[in-house]
């Protein structure tokens, strides 16, 4: 577990200095020496940072639909629930997405909202990202069904809901980021893709570019689902104005 550990830090070391291909080929030696899904979870993040949203599913899909021995073998986890996070589906369903399956990706989205998982990233993320998908497709059944969670799940500590069910503005959401928090850059990058979500959804399609843009420059330190998208949906934008 410390050689694992190690090895994890000396990756995403690697990632944060911007050295992606270097970290790929660091969490690859040392998943072919390990097996360890956390490694390969590493791996899948330096795939999407060179863009190789192929080879991330490939990792995301390994992890998802490995066998956890421990929970099949332990007597004490015998209740119904499904031994898998819902971290794991979103990661599976973000690569579909930024690949362009849109609906292989909102089908794993809805998975990690209505299946009933043991772990949880954050509780309020999976109808985030399913309300984010159904106003990208103008689905508005998707959108409503996602509301529905989002106030199922809402807490009015949690600012996020609270924006999406429109009781705050974009002003008062940010003001939630406190200037001090460790986690500033992560909420930041969390946030602005919400409200170009959001800003989709009224119909201001510049204010929803202007947001996303927002969202990449935050970064989030490569560890948020969103910054991704952000990263992805940008770069189609570029590639639809080069055709």
């Amino acid at each position: 577990m410390k050689g694992e550990e190690l090895t994890l830090d000396n990756t995403w070391s690697l990632i944060e200095q911007g050295r992606f291909g270097e970290a790929y080929k660091s969490a690859t030696e040392e998943y072919e020496k390990t097996g360890s899904y956390r490694i390969l979870g590493n791996r899948a993040i330096s795939l999407k940072l060179l863009k190789d949203y192929k080879g991330a599913l490939h990792d995301y899909l390994t992890i998802l639909n490995a066998v956890d021995q421990f929970y099949i073998n332990n007597k004490n986890y015998n209740d119904n629930l499904i031994n898998k996070g819902d971290g794991e589906y979103i990661d599976v369903g973000v690569a579909y997405w930024l690949l362009s399956d849109y609906q292989q990706a909102l089908k794993m989205w809805i998975y990690s909202m209505t299946l009933r998982l043991r772990f949880t990233s954050n509780i309020m993320i999976p109808p985030c990202i399913v309300y984010f998908a159904g106003v990208y497709l103008n689905d508005l059944k998707t959108v409503k069904e996602a509301k529905k969670y989002i106030k199922k799940r809402y807490k009015k500590t949690i600012p996020l809901g609270r924006f999406l069910l429109d009781e705050i503005n974009e002003e008062e959401l940010l003001k939630e980021i406190k200037p001090d928090s460790p986690l500033k850059e992560r909420t930041l990058c969390k946030y602005e893709f919400y409200i170009a979500s959001k800003r989709l959804e009224q119909g201001d399609r510049a204010d929803f570019v202007e947001h996303l843009k927002r969202c990449r420059d935050a970064k989030g330190k490569y560890l948020e689902f969103e910054y991704f998208l952000a990263v992805g949906e940008l770069d189609k934008m570029i590639i639809e104005r080069l055709k």
